[in-house]
């Protein structure tokens, strides 16, 4: 199917401004990590691992699936110590 694009000109679809998108990227096993690889890095109950899953803080790949990029994780892991050096007073030792 062609859509219109700018001034009336037929465009196809996928294409934006007459170049092709690439195609994303399958994603390998070593950029995403399974529930259990989670749990262990931040040291935490796989119920946990879940729930930030349910609630998005770790977004899924795939449908259904629990496995979770390495780089979202990362960055939950950063936002946690950046909190923790924020509020030293709340750091339980």
């Amino acid at each position: 199917m062609t859509a219109k694009g700018p001034r009336g000109a037929p465009q196809q679809e996928g294409v934006a401004g007459g170049f092709e998108l690439p195609a994303p990227a399958p994603l390998s096993s070593s950029d995403t990590m399974s529930v259990a690889e989670v749990k262990r890095l931040l040291s935490c109950s796989e119920a946990r691992v879940r729930w930030l899953i349910r609630i998005t803080v770790l977004r899924p790949v795939g449908v259904g699936e629990h496995r979770v990029r390495r780089g979202d994780v990362e960055s939950y892991r950063q936002s946690l110590l950046r909190q923790r050096r924020e509020h030293p007073a709340t750091d339980v030792r």
